[in-house]
């Protein structure tokens, strides 16, 4: 319950309490006016029940969001290497942005961990295909990117296929 007064009043009309009393809170609230009487009339008070005032909650705008947020550019790669049978050495790397390290396994095996690109803005390493055994063989590669990218860590996969030698017709 709240009160604001006392306000003269000289005669019929509309009037306003001095500090112009106004609920804020959320709510329904109800009027009521009250007459303390003088020599001439009677203690008079009366509520309002009809006319409910509702005050409703006042939207919360939603947090501002910085213009930097919108800035933030992913981490992204992209594996290369070899599309058929090798037989000597063959590059395997990864290019993309916002890299900063780039792990790279051999059948499981890890080979190397490179933090800077070449002069063409790749990760890579050499495969010496001669030295592997006939058959397919794996590379794994694990890309750990810039914090400022929130893009997680991914794995990316690479097919090395060493095939045997054609064997020569016979020709006796």
């Amino acid at each position: 319950m709240a009160s604001d007064g006392p306000v003269s009043v000289s005669g019929d009309g509309e009037y306003a309490t001095p500090q112009g009393a106004s609920p804020t809170q959320a709510g329904t609230y109800y009027w009521v006016a009250a007459y303390s009487g003088d020599s001439n009339n009677k203690e008079a008070k009366s509520g309002c029940a009809d006319e409910p005032v509702v005050i409703g909650s006042v939207p919360v705008p939603p947090p501002a969001v910085h213009a930097l947020a919108a800035q933030v550019i992913s981490g992204l790669a992209a594996p290369h290497g070899p599309a058929a049978c090798v037989a000597r050495t063959t590059p395997v790397f990864v290019t993309g942005r916002q890299i900063v390290s780039a792990t790279f396994y051999l059948d499981g095996r890890k080979v190397k961990t490179l933090t800077k690109a070449d002069k063409t803005g790749r990760y890579g390493i050499k495969v010496k295909a001669g030295k592997l055994r006939f058959g397919v063989h794996r590379v794994t590669v694990v890309v750990v990117y810039a914090p400022s990218s929130q893009t997680k860590p991914k794995t990316l996969r690479v097919l090395i296929f060493r095939c045997r030698p054609p064997r020569p017709k016979f020709t006796g």
